[in-house]
């Protein structure tokens, strides 16, 4: 048996309750995003969140630093840290290779770190894998993650979980919050698929077209969360090769979300989400959110 987890029926929850509560600040939200790179598969990010901002009645200003350095970006990201008309920036990924990813991100100031992946965030993340109380801004990608879990009831509890990939995105934060919250009984991380895949849950985040299929997968039953992107014969496509593309039939139960369709629209409204967090946080002592 196939199902597909589609993005719509939660990005539709998303975007009525994000809609209702954003227009009740005191002030217009503004969201900035830092583009480093040309890339068409970027592009297509930064265009996909202008549009869902401007349905949302968010600001978004895009600032297109192509050509300079790390500490040019650095100095530009400082500026709007302190603009009090800027309430989130948004570092857009990847960047170009010849910047400090690492440099970048962590220069924006936590209080307007929308997409939750500053060493600050990842820290309090972290604490709470071990048992902290502090609550962070969840990285956009595993915000999104918690909404399919949530909504089509993905059991992680005493369940396998391989998670492909250990990067900042997608990897380690989603390893930290796996642990967390959601006591599974094994988590298995993968960097390169060179074995079959054992887990009932599969996190991806490799970023590689259709690296992985059916074929690969070990347990009869797998829900299966993909978070990869890539362009393939000018398609958007993701980790996994879902079944109707290699068309082969199976005996296993599996789960998926398809790209496009998938993870990717709910992680930008996470995007908005967090934006809205920080809005209604102590973090901005002359904003409030007004009882509806």
């Amino acid at each position: 048996m196939i199902e597909q987890l589609k993005a719509e029926p939660i990005v539709k929850k998303q975007h009525k309750k994000l809609k209702q509560k954003l227009s009740n600040l005191s002030v217009k939200p503004s969201l900035a995003i830092i583009v480093t790179a040309k890339e068409p598969a970027t592009l297509k990010f930064v265009a996909q969140k202008q549009r869902i901002g401007e349905r949302l009645g968010v600001s978004i200003k895009t600032y297109l630093l192509t050509s300079e350095d790390t500490n040019t970006v650095i100095k530009n990201i400082e500026k709007l840290n302190k603009d009090p008309n800027i309430h989130g920036i948004l570092v857009q990924l990847p960047l170009r290779y010849d910047l400090n990813t690492d440099a970048i991100i962590n220069a924006v100031s936590y209080h307007k770190d929308v997409d939750g992946l500053s060493a600050f965030n990842l820290g309090v993340l972290a604490q709470k894998a071990t048992g902290g109380t502090v609550k962070p801004i969840l990285p956009a990608a595993i915000l999104a993650l918690k909404h399919f879990i949530d909504f089509y009831q993905i059991e992680l509890t005493g369940k396998k979980v391989a998670i492909l990939g250990h990067g900042r995105v997608i990897g380690l934060p989603s390893v930290l919050y796996v642990l967390g919250e959601c006591s599974p009984s094994q988590v298995k991380i993968y960097n390169s698929l060179n074995e079959k895949i054992e887990g009932d849950v599969i996190i991806s985040g490799l970023g590689s077209a259709h690296s992985f299929g059916i074929a690969d997968l070990v347990s009869d039953e797998v829900t299966i969360i993909d978070f990869g992107t890539s362009l393939k014969d000018g398609k958007l496509v993701g980790d996994f090769k879902p079944p109707s593309s290699s068309g082969k039939t199976t005996s296993k139960k599996i789960r998926y979300t398809p790209t496009p369709g998938g993870t990717g629209p709910v992680t930008v409204y996470a995007v908005f989400e967090n934006l809205l967090t920080l809005l209604s946080s102590n973090a901005y002592n002359n904003l409030h959110v007004r009882e509806a």
